[in-house]
């Protein structure tokens, strides 16, 4: 991954956390009344999620903090190095948890629990995305990811 692919990730949670916002606007009973409502948060989350994964795997390639086997090591590799706190870890990995369940335990999905998910944790979303920035902005000689010559 270099910086265009960075911005491009941004760019994706931008959009998506747009739509997100809308969605989350929307009355519970008005959201759970159109299947097309759930399927978008389904998809925005979804690919919000796994776009933090690839700017978190970025990160800890770049620093050189090991090889994750699953998407919750990325998280414990930037906890192990004070790169996020063990309750912001904690919320984190749960978040990747979310996004495996939509990925496979789709037929299982509570409509209820990802409106709930929409009302009180984008948030995290949100401050996962800040501090990955943060940590790009603080390490831009890391090894990886620099602009082509």
């Amino acid at each position: 991954m270099n910086l265009n692919d960075v911005r491009g990730k941004l760019d994706v949670l931008a959009a998506n956390q747009k739509q997100l916002e809308w969605l989350r606007s929307l009355p519970q009973a008005d959201f759970v009344a159109d299947v097309r409502n759930l399927d978008s948060t389904l998809h925005r989350l979804q690919t919000s999620i796994q776009a933090l994964l690839d700017l978190a795997a970025y990160v800890v390639g770049s620093l050189k903090l090991g090889t994750p086997q699953h998407n919750a090591d990325i998280i414990f590799a930037l906890r192990d190095a004070a790169l996020l706190d063990s309750k912001a870890a904690d919320n984190y990995v749960t978040v990747v948890a979310f996004r495996n369940r939509v990925v496979h335990l789709y037929n299982r999905i509570d409509p209820g629990i990802v409106y709930e998910i929409l009302l009180k944790h984008l948030a995290d979303l949100e401050s996962f995305r800040k501090t990955l920035v943060e940590v790009i902005l603080r390490h831009p000689d890391a090894p990886i990811g620099k602009e082509p010559s």
